[in-house]
């Protein structure tokens, strides 16, 4: 077996940045894990996404270039119905971009689009640069072309960006810098920023910060891909920040940013986190069909040995009630045995019944831990509305190191009820692709 990924390179993939359930995990009919192939890279660094042709992509580390500790980072291409996942580019660590990291996303035309870490315009960020946003464009031959649409510059405009970009209807991109902005957090970094990217005349694109955090009541920094209504508004979670009596530098806030006449846009925060019901969310917000968000929680919520900063992280539901407000409510507080324990940082999925999925990075059914890790390899969930209100937590999947171990981030859900996702490590070492396929009565 390879040795695992240092805890400070998992830092920057997980970032460590009411209800009554029943604690024992219900019986029920366990999914089946129908495809384990191997990662080709180092360590997957992303959830999968799909293109309208059913073909997955992601992220890895490794490749090319002199970025340390894995690698400048690859971008793969999982075509469909295959078990034999391509890379299509390799970041350099120049101008183009390093680490890339967060959820991608393809628009209809099939451009893959994505952030990186570092890279970019080399005169910052000590001369590694601040990260830049790509689009991956499919060539002749199988080739991809790279184009970088922005270079940061950790100045006015911010840097480091942090889950990925997300389109609205009229062909802007939004994103979240993890710094930036005039404020001091957690008395080292400026407090990150919102950022939208336009299209302009010229062919380029226009970048403009839209919100820049305080740390204080607003929150800060911002983590995690950022989620858009119908109407353009923007919503996201920032790790630290708000409730700064419950936690020291806060326990993490949800916030809502809404555009305003003259290119203005309004701040709102939606809910500060105090510790017991969660703390530093993992950004990722989902709406059901009436307007409910869901998400989840690194870390808060219950203590527990196996969790590795003793709380062992929360799902949660925050509703959007008839007088405008919203209201949070904890659908399940991970104990670090059976079910699992910290929240994987790619948030939650919906299906049309309303049941969330999501993988825990910890806990489970199987012991992975080795020096300097929490016990578990991790699991899958299934968390479903009951008949007479409430939720009930189901572990659908226990990993055991082979199969994968520490899921990363969301699960892509299928017409079928087969979900797929990515492990940091597992199949050969570096990491798998895995697919879950449920139960024939659930299918």
């Amino acid at each position: 077996m390879k040795s695992k990924p240092s805890p400070q390179f998992l830092a920057t993939m997980i970032p460590i940045i009411v209800f009554v359930f029943t604690p024992a995990i219900p019986a029920h009919a366990q999914y089946t894990e129908t495809l384990n192939i191997g990662a080709p890279g180092i360590y997957t660094g992303s959830p999968l996404i799909a293109d309208a042709a059913g073909n997955f992509y992601g992220s890895v580390g490794g490749g090319t270039g002199e970025c340390y500790p894995y690698g400048c980072g690859q971008i793969f291409q999982l075509p469909a119905g295959s078990q034999t996942p391509s890379i299509i580019y390799q970041f350099t660590g120049t101008t183009d971009g390093s680490g890339p990291t967060g959820r991608l996303t393809v628009d209809a035309k099939g451009n893959v689009y994505g952030v990186t870490t570092g890279g970019g315009n080399l005169s910052y960020c000590g001369g590694s640069g601040c990260g830049v946003v790509f689009e991956l464009s499919p060539a002749s031959g199988g080739a991809w072309t790279e184009t970088v649409l922005y270079a940061f510059t950790e100045t006015t405009d911010g840097g480091f960006p942090y889950g990925g970009v997300v389109f609205d209807a009229e062909g802007n991109l939004y994103g979240a810098a993890g710094v930036g902005g005039e404020d001091i957090c957690e008395g080292k970094n400026n407090c990150g920023e919102v950022y939208e990217l336009s299209p302009n005349s010229t062919g380029g694109w226009t970048q403009t910060v839209i919100h820049s955090f305080h740390g204080t009541f607003d929150g800060g920094p911002p983590v995690g891909l950022l989620t858009l209504d119908k109407h353009g508004n923007v919503y996201g979670a920032t790790t630290a920040g708000g409730n700064t009596t419950a936690c020291q530098d806060g326990c993490g806030t949800l916030f809502l940013l809404t555009p305003v006449s003259g290119g203005k846009w309004s701040y709102n925060r939606l809910y500060e986190f105090d510790g017991a019901k969660g703390q530093n969310p993992t950004g990722f917000l989902v709406f059901d069909k009436v307007g409910n968000l869901y998400g989840a929680t690194e870390v808060g919520g219950k203590t527990g040995s196996g969790c590795p900063l003793g709380t062992c992280g929360t799902v949660f539901e925050l509703a959007h009630l008839s007088n405008g407000t919203w209201r949070q409510s904890v659908l399940h507080s991970f104990t670090g045995g059976p079910d699992g324990s910290t929240p994987s940082n790619g948030g939650v999925t919906l299906d049309t019944a309303g049941n969330v999925y999501g993988t825990a990075a910890y806990g489970g059914i199987q012991d992975c831990g080795s020096s300097g890790y929490p016990p578990g390899c991790g699991t899958a969930y299934k968390i479903s509305p009951a008949s007479g209100g409430g939720w009930i937590f189901d572990r659908i999947y226990g990993f055991t190191g082979f199969d994968g171990e520490i899921p990363n981030g969301s699960l892509l859900l299928d017409a079928s009820g087969n979900l797929y996702g990515t492990s940091v490590v597992g199949y050969d070492g570096y990491g798998n692709i895995f697919e879950l396929s449920p139960p024939a009565d659930e299918k």
